[in-house]
């Protein structure tokens, strides 16, 4: 049984769960799987506990119980900005009790001020560093296990990208989106994490947007090669804000970003 924060369908938070145990819930037959979609509003009702603690297919005399740990979920997952609590399996023993044997939480990490203890918790070591170091400079950053590095702005245009490479044939070695308002540091950042993966063997920055400074992006990326030594290929396309006031200038710096954007069109 698990509650989490969106079901597609219904726009709400949803219960999924089964009487069956014992296997992975993808094994299970779809027939015994059962959603219970809870309004935001409303929260958890008397019907919603009802409709979740029947299809359970629980003992009677385990209704009382089964309908406290269904409230207890739906609590922890609200008090705590979780978009996933789990409870799996959740066992009936002979003598008919209802034991929690695992459980699993996921927490918004868009709510980590609002949950200091929760975020004390938090191991990095755990992690896969090059996350870590990204995260520090909020980058929205994902190992993959592919060669060709990427840095684009936004997720949709990220998966985008990787869905055009695996097309082409290739394999992307990341998802990281450097976000609408990324500045040199940043992108010197981005840089720096893929140049430093051994996995990467190029580098695609995809840079289409609105609000992302298309000076800010070639300046990092410049930095980047100049400071760091890369000597990966790297294929850079950039079409959004300051794209034309990039190719006015003729400073230094934006000479060479004018040019690196004209070789590399």
């Amino acid at each position: 049984m698990c509650i989490r924060d969106r079901d597609r369908t219904a726009g709400h938070p949803c219960f999924l769960y089964s009487p069956r145990g014992g296997v992975n819930i993808e094994e299970i037959d779809k027939k015994f799987i059962f959603r219970t979609p809870i309004d935001v509003i409303a929260g958890l009702t008397t019907k919603n506990i009802e409709e979740i603690v029947n299809n359970l297919n629980l003992p009677k005399e385990l209704h009382p119980t089964a309908a406290k740990l269904v409230e207890g979920t739906y609590k922890c997952f609200i008090d705590n900005d979780a978009t996933l609590v789990e409870i799996n399996p959740l066992a009936l023993t002979p003598d008919k009790r209802l034991l929690v044997c695992d459980t699993k939480i996921n927490v918004d990490d868009n709510a980590k001020l609002r949950r200091p203890r929760i975020a004390a918790l938090e191991d990095d070591s755990q992690k896969d560093p090059k996350e870590i170091e990204a995260g520090k400079v909020d980058l929205n950053y994902i190992a993959l296990d592919g060669n060709i590095g990427c840095m684009v702005n936004g997720a949709g245009l990220a998966m985008a990208t990787m869905d055009l490479i695996k097309l082409k044939g290739g394999n992307p070695a990341n998802f990281l989106d450097v976000g609408g308002g990324a500045g040199d540091d940043q992108v010197f950042t981005a840089m720096k994490i893929l140049n430093e993966d051994p996995h990467v063997e190029a580098i695609l920055v995809n840079i289409f947007a609105g609000i992302t400074r298309c000076d800010m992006i070639a300046l990092g990326v410049i930095r980047g090669c100049q400071q760091l030594h890369v000597h990966k290929p790297i294929v850079l396309r950039l079409k959004a804000v300051s794209y034309t006031h990039l190719r006015a200038h003729e400073t230094p710096e934006h000479l060479v970003c004018r040019l690196l954007l004209e070789k590399k069109k």
